[in-house]
């Protein structure tokens, strides 16, 4: 996995376990690792990260101009992070 998409891949599961639904991902994420065992790995890297960031606010590439004004868990924070 190139390192640019690695990043990429960590950012965007961080973002979920701190902007999501911790449960559903979780679950969704643990019905992947018991039905199949080709993606375990996979599965593991993203619980973990989405786990990671539900901790701590995620690192973000984004200006920090542009989240200044977004609030954690508020629906308009992924409007705010998206333009």
């Amino acid at each position: 996995m190139s390192r640019d998409i690695e990043a990429e891949i960590i950012q965007v599961c961080q973002l979920l376990g701190y902007y999501g639904d911790l449960q559903l991902l979780v679950d969704h994420f643990l019905e992947l690792f018991a039905k199949s065992s080709v993606y375990r790995k996979q599965v593991a890297f993203c619980l973990n990260e989405i786990m990671t960031g539900a901790v701590r606010p995620p690192t973000v590439m984004f200006p920090q101009t542009e989240l200044s004004s977004c609030q954690r868990n508020n629906s308009a924070d992924v409007e705010c992070i998206v333009r």
